[in-house]
């Protein structure tokens, strides 16, 4: 008697996310419980008369709130919101394929993210990237199966184990933003523009329009950015400016 009971106080709901059946207490009714095939949230209807299987409900939108979780791959840093939990999204870091994880408000804190990708694939190198989303370097997989770092700055390659561009100086780890210093010809830039706002009203000495010159001359032949040197090119014009300038003071 106390078995038939039992079974006659739980009744099948249908999860509205998975479609799958849960078994519901009929003293649940109106309450909000998580599957258990997805861990959806849904709510529980009122108990049917005739034992049939009944639609779940979807509870009311809560406000969304943002959170980060790692990539399960190259665990990079990634964000999303609560409305976006279940579904399929993609590391912009390593391009796999991972479903979105659900939030668990009760405790605070974030279920780990599942890789969708079925097929067999190499781990990318583990990196604590300094930046996440489009800023983030991008690995790229050569037919050889090596990988390689694409910078999002100037889009020259580098080893897959670099901490910064070899070219334009942009740190790809925290190691790199660490110990990366700034970029090849960065600081004879500004020398060279230093000197040369000071060059115009010395200009009947020579000597820093000489070293402007010189200076802007050796950073444009340094500079690897994926922009012109602004502060060179005004250091070397400043300075070629203030050699005639004194040439005709001193006359």
């Amino acid at each position: 008697m106390s078995t038939s009971a039992a079974c006659d106080d739980r009744f099948p709901v249908l999860c509205p996310h998975c479609g799958q059946a849960v078994r519901a207490r009929r003293d649940w009714a109106g309450r909000d419980v998580q599957c258990t095939h997805c861990a959806g949230v849904l709510r529980v209807p009122e108990p049917p008369l005739d034992g049939r299987p009944v639609d779940g409900l979807r509870p009311p939108a809560a406000p969304r709130e943002r959170f980060n979780f790692p990539c399960p791959r190259c665990d990079s840093l990634l964000e999303s919101h609560t409305g976006m939990s279940g579904q399929s999204g993609r590391c912009p870091t390593c391009n796999v394929r991972l479903i979105i994880p659900f939030v668990d408000r009760l405790h605070g804190r974030v279920d780990a993210a599942q890789v969708l990708d079925t097929a067999a694939q190499d781990p990318t190198p583990l990196h604590a990237y300094a930046a996440s989303g489009a800023q983030a370097p991008r690995i790229q997989r050569l037919p050889d199966g090596t990988c390689e770092i694409e910078c999002p700055r100037c889009a020259a390659r580098a080893e897959i184990t670099a901490d910064a561009c070899a070219r334009c100086g942009l740190p790809f780890t925290l190691e790199g933003m660490a110990t990366g210093g700034p970029p090849a010809g960065a600081t004879a830039g500004t020398a060279a523009f230093v000197l040369g706002v000071l060059a115009l009203p010395t200009s009947v000495v020579f000597v820093p329009g000489l070293c402007a010159a010189a200076l802007g001359l050796l950073a444009l032949f340094q500079w690897r950015g994926p922009r012109v040197h602004v502060r060179a090119l005004i250091g070397l014009g400043l300075g070629l400016l203030s050699l005639p300038l004194g040439w005709i003071l001193i006359r």
